[in-house]
């Protein structure tokens, strides 16, 4: 009777013993899956070939992307309204990317940027840049074709979010065309006739 008492009592517990591995088993592979898995974050709104993840709370450019649509396929992407620190990544986008906006993070530097030669456009207003020197080295030296530059309300920008008068900025605006070759639009307003020449005159005296 005792036999069959211990018998009858081992039996639950060996039952219950490949269940408890199976739902270990689940477990793991779920949680393989959540490592392997793109976050939510990373999942852009795209619309055409407009890719937007601007207000996640990103503070770096995700790894991949919960898309159908392949990188490769994007024109603009918006990183706007961010924590971003550095922006490495981005080498998904670097054939084909022409618009790139940077605003409302927290940027001191164009750090890990790949080159991006079909990159015409960059806005990266309202961030922490404060190095001018070392943000124009980067634009030339990675974005070729950039016509249009946005640096408004950073450090490196003297205007008078920071407490700067007209002349300081229009000097700005010398040596920045100076060294940027090909912009077309600087800030808030395009780069004129005589700007142009007054930059070739006294840019490289700023």
């Amino acid at each position: 009777a005792a036999a069959a008492a211990a018998a009858a009592a081992a039996t639950p517990a060996a039952a219950a013993a490949p269940a408890a591995a199976a739902g270990a088993q689940a477990t793991h592979t779920a949680s393989d899956a959540g490592a392997d898995a793109v976050p939510a974050a990373s999942a852009p709104t795209i619309d055409g070939d407009h890719w937007s993840l601007a207000g996640r709370d990103l503070t770096a450019v995700p790894a991949s992307f919960d898309s159908a649509a392949a990188p490769s396929a994007a024109r603009k992407l918006d990183l706007s309204w961010n924590a971003l620190r550095t922006l490495g990544n981005l080498e998904p986008f670097a054939a084909t990317l022409r618009v790139l906006v940077l605003d409302n993070n927290e940027l001191d530097s164009l750090d890990g940027l790949p080159r991006l030669p079909q990159l015409t456009t960059l806005s990266v207003n309202n961030n922490a840049i404060d190095d001018l020197d070392a943000f124009l080295q980067c634009v030339v030296a990675k974005l070729p074709a950039l016509t249009h530059l946005s640096l408004l309300k950073n450090p490196a920008c003297p205007n008078y979010f920071f407490n700067k008068d007209s002349d300081d900025y229009r000097r700005y605006r010398y040596y920045v065309v100076h060294r940027v070759r090909r912009l077309k639009f600087l800030d808030s307003s395009p780069i004129t006739a005589a700007e142009l020449k007054e930059a070739r005159r006294v840019g490289h005296l700023v």
